[in-house]
């Protein structure tokens, strides 16, 4: 439930940071947008994009490609009340031969921010830079415990979100039913794309009408999947 996850955030009364870690500008959105907007209510959100998003598919110049996305993602982010934006620049669908660096990068994120809870994609999602952001992700998370140790700013749990691939199982469930056209709003923001935003919130609205564990009763639902960050 979103309580959990806010407990969290937020278990001293004070604003905290949240991390979503997205491989390219937009999956944040379909992940998770309505989580986002809800979150944003009692924690700081930052959103770490992995790629450069430059996978050219419609004739454009990449550079051209990678400023259009940046710009979508900073409108998108204005609607869901994101806070700030980290983009570590890797390149669009190589992220299995930049895993070092890019775990270097978020490491030194993540220290910055000193996030309590970290949000991204599915390990078993079948796109292959979303597979493998898992485990940069945990890998950053890590390596930036240990740095902030004596100060105890530590991220205690990774949260994996649905894009491409429905999680088998799940942890928490999200009832977005009262943000769901915020989210439709924000996916709408990438143009760029082709991105069928009915499909999107019909895996919402198949969360909502299999969950049979009240008091959720919403008409749309986002999934997650704990798993807990140690020090081993």
């Amino acid at each position: 439930m979103i309580e959990s996850i806010c407990n969290l955030v937020s278990g001293d009364g004070h604003s905290m940071n949240v991390v979503v870690v997205a491989c390219h500008p937009d999956d944040e959105s379909i992940g998770m947008g309505g989580t986002i907007k809800i979150l944003g209510r009692v924690a700081n959100v930052h959103v770490v994009v992995l790629s450069n998003g430059a996978s050219n598919k419609k004739g454009k110049e990449r550079e051209d490609l990678i400023s259009e996305r940046e710009q979508e993602l900073r409108k998108a982010g204005q609607v869901l009340s994101i806070s700030e934006f980290h983009f570590l620049d890797q390149d669009d669908g190589y992220l299995e031969h930049q895993k070092e660096d890019a775990i270097s990068k978020l490491a030194r994120v993540l220290e910055s921010v000193h996030p309590c809870v970290v949000f991204t994609h599915y390990r078993y999602d079948t796109h292959p830079d979303h597979a493998v952001a898992f485990d940069i992700v945990e890998r950053a998370c890590w390596w930036a415990n240990r740095g902030n140790l004596m100060t105890r700013n530590l991220v205690s749990s990774i949260f994996e979100f649905e894009v491409y691939t429905p999680l088998l199982r799940y942890t928490e469930l999200v009832d977005i039913s009262a943000v769901v056209e915020d989210k439709r709003s924000a996916i709408k923001s990438y143009q760029s794309q082709d991105i069928d935003v009915d499909s999107v919130l019909g895996l919402n609205r198949f969360r909502a009408a299999h969950n049979t564990k009240p008091p959720f009763q919403g008409t749309h639902f986002e999934a997650f999947l704990e798993t807990r960050v140690t020090l081993l």
